[in-house]
């Protein structure tokens, strides 16, 4: 009985800082497999994450197949996001990615199938755009694989490389900003993008696999 009115009091739409709080209390108090159960379900059909400050790493696989996340505010504190680490939230549709982000972990994003919007700030100008950090050196391998949703992707001038399979099947691409940055394309990075009618090759690029 306990638990369930403290499982009434988290708000719904969103997790914050007090849920994790909560999460922490309540690990604490050696719960009953099927209450940390609950609270796992509840972090899991959460729509809205805003990250507590301070965080400087997501790690690997943290909200894999969290499939009612629709949004996710990146503090900016972090600079790693871990592979896999929102992979099949078939839900998600908006990422704020901050310039303090250095790394991306491959797959970190695949499969999440109606993302259309990776921005930098809340206040973008990007609309309907994936808009990467100008802080990250490479796009890693199958990061935006099976984003069956993105339309425009802009690279930034910091990268150097994109790897396998980087935007591998993603059907709705239309454009892609390439800087003069990129020297390597490697293996099947824009495979089966159907939609994607030409990419204009950059001077500085000397091998495409």
């Amino acid at each position: 009985k306990k638990m369930n009115k403290i499982i009434k009091a988290v708000p719904s739409s969103s997790i914050s800082t007090y849920l994790l709080h909560l999460i922490f209390q309540l690990l604490q108090q050696k719960l009953a497999k099927k209450e940390l159960d609950l609270i796992v379900r509840i972090v899991k059909e959460s729509k809205i994450y805003v990250f507590e400050t301070g965080i400087t790493n997501i790690k690997d696989y943290t909200f894999n197949r969290c499939i009612s996340l629709t949004e996710v505010i990146i503090p900016d504190s972090v600079t790693s996001i871990g592979k896999f680490a929102f992979c099949t939230c078939s839900s998600l549709i908006k990422v704020v990615m901050p310039n303090s982000v250095t790394d991306i972990g491959e797959c970190a994003f695949c499969s999440c199938s109606l993302l259309t919007e990776v921005v930098t700030t809340e206040s973008s100008i990007y609309v309907n755009t994936c808009a990467l950090p100008n802080s990250i050196t490479s796009i890693r391998e199958c990061v935006f694989c099976e984003c069956y949703s993105l339309t425009r992707i802009i690279i930034p001038n910091s990268v150097t490389s994109i790897g396998n399979c980087a935007f591998w099947n993603c059907k709705s691409l239309i454009q892609v900003d390439m800087p003069n940055s990129v020297t390597n394309v490697e293996n099947s990075a824009f495979w089966n993008c159907t939609s994607l009618g030409e990419i204009i090759i950059p001077n500085s690029l000397t091998n495409i696999e």
